[in-house]
C-alpha cells in the first residue's frame, strides 16, 4: 500500500529550513536562511508531501 501524497497550493507553512534541506540535495551550497524565508514569503509555493518520502517542493 502506498502512502497518500498531500499537495498544498500557496503553502504558507513552508519554512526556509525545510526548503533549504531539499535544495541542498540538488544544489549544494551556502544559502542565507533569512533571505530564503523572505523570498518564500513573496512566492506561491506548491508542496507535495508523503510520510515515508518527505517533502518535495515545486515552485511555479
Amino acid at each position: 500500500m502506498t502512502d497518500p501524497i498531500q499537495y498544498t497550493t500557496d503553502d504558507r507553512e513552508l519554512s526556509a529550513a525545510a526548503f533549504l534541506s531539499f535544495v541542498r540535495e540538488i544544489w549544494p551550497g551556502d544559502y542565507d536562511p533569512e533571505r530564503t524565508q523572505a523570498a518564500l514569503s513573496r512566492t506561491i509555493n506548491i508542496t507535495a508531501r508523503c510520510r515515508t518520502v518527505g517533502a518535495h517542493l515545486v515552485r511555479p
